[in-house]
This record gives C-alpha cells, structure tokens and sequence, in this order.
C-alpha cells in the first residue's frame, strides 16, 4: 500500500507457467514506491524468451535509474529508458548466439504524481481500466493482424486469423521499435490490470471485467484471475499485476 495526497495505492502481481507451457517466459516487477509497475512476455527457442523478459526488466530498471536524473518529461524519461532497453537486448543477442532471435513484448506503468499514469508499451501485453464497472482496453495489441485490420486498402475479409499473435514488432527481434504511450487521468476506485497475452486469450472482456470488479484486495484479484484462465485451459503463461486507486 502507498499514500499519496491522500488517495491509497495498493497493488500486487502474480506469475504462472499455465497448464501447458514447462517454461514460465514472463516477468515482472513492482516498484516498492508504487511508482513504476513492469510486466514482459518474453518469445524464442530454449530458453531464450525467459532470458528475454527477465533481462528487458532488468535493463529498464537500470535505464530508468540513470535516466531519472535528468529533467526529462514522463514521455521522453520512459521512451529514452525503454530505447537503451532495446538496445541492450540487441546487443546480448548479438554476444550470444543462442539468444541470436530472442524477444519480449514490454510493458510500463509510470505513476509520477497521484493523479496521472502514464503507460509505454511494445507487442501485445495489455492494459486494461475498470471504471464504474465499464472495462476498458487501454492499449493497442502490435501485430501483424491488427496492422491489415486497420489499412483502409484491405479488405476484412480476407484478413488471416492466424495473423492474430503474430508481433508486428517487440523488443529485442524487432530491428526497430515504435512504443505506444498512453497519458492517464486517475480517478478514485479506479482499477488497472497490467496482463501478458495468457490471460486475455482464455477470458472474454465480460469474464475479465467481472472477476476485477469483485470487492477483493488486489492479491485476491491477481489469484482470481489467473485461476480462472487456468479452467478455461491456460495454454500460455499468465502474469497479471492489478493497481487499486482508492480515496
């Protein structure tokens, strides 16, 4: 729990490997101050997406720490922390040959006063926002269907589903990278869900906005929803972190 000018920040994550996948390929991190929340799926042979997400987090943090010295705006300081990100990855994977294709999706919340999150995010890890028990998708999945979807000169129906989870780009196996930031007002009993793809492709929005809108503690929200993608099948890892912004 965090106290900022009077409003209560509580927050909790959780990982799991899923019912199928041996390896649990995700990460994250929570910042003790309740100031910057992380989340990574990471993708490649072996063991090379687990290397991937738990380096991102680590190289963001220590971008973050070096950046945080400057007085650079909420944009530029997570832009130019997630940039040295992806060019760390470039360079281990260039080191190493085993990690030669490694990538990770990347995810950022950034709470720098108790009124505004901001979020920077690469590949398809989602944020969400439950307000007045409406649920809202706050970022935009980068793949390769969603790209053809929106070019005004295909048409829909020829769109192959199979395109659905392949990236457009991601950190790391993407030679370049263009991060979405996203600008957020808080309001009391908002709720925010950080989750890797595992979670939304076993739960509907419906199934999602139900169980974060249960008068739980977040710890009770990140368990509930990671049973429930496990019912419905857990074929991929999951990894949820939940933000209560509470008066």
């Amino acid at each position: 729990m965090f106290q900022t000018s009077g409003l209560v920040i509580h927050s909790a994550g959780l990982t799991d490997p899923g019912r199928i996948r041996a390896i649990n390929q995700d990460a994250f991190w929570i910042d003790p101050q309740g100031e910057l929340f992380l989340l990574a799926d990471g993708m490649g042979g072996h063991a090379a997406g687990e290397v991937a997400s738990q380096l991102a987090v680590e190289l963001f943090r220590q971008a973050w720490r070096s950046a945080r010295s400057t007085r650079l705006a909420p944009a530029e300081l997570l832009e130019q922390a997630i940039l040295e990100t992806q060019a760390g990855l470039r360079e281990r994977g260039r080191r190493d040959p085993q990690l030669h294709r490694m990538g990770t999706t990347f995810l950022a919340a950034y709470r720098p006063t108790s009124s505004v999150l901001w979020l920077i995010h690469v590949g398809d890890s989602r944020a969400y926002r439950l307000r007045r028990n409406r649920l809202r998708q706050l970022t935009e999945d980068h793949t390769v269907y969603n790209q053809v979807r929106k070019s005004r000169h295909v048409a829909g129906e020829i769109i192959n589903p199979s395109l659905m989870h392949q990236l457009s780009q991601s950190l790391g196996s993407s030679e370049f990278i263009a991060p979405q930031i996203v600008s957020l007002k808080l309001e009391p009993t908002d709720r925010y869900l950080l989750c890797t793809d595992g979670l939304p492709d076993m739960l509907t929005e419906v199934d999602i906005a139900d169980l974060l809108g249960a008068s739980c503690q977040p710890e009770q929200i990140c368990h509930s929803l990671i049973d429930a993608a496990n019912q419905r099948g857990g074929k991929d890892n999951i990894t949820v972190i939940v933000l209560d912004y509470r008066g």
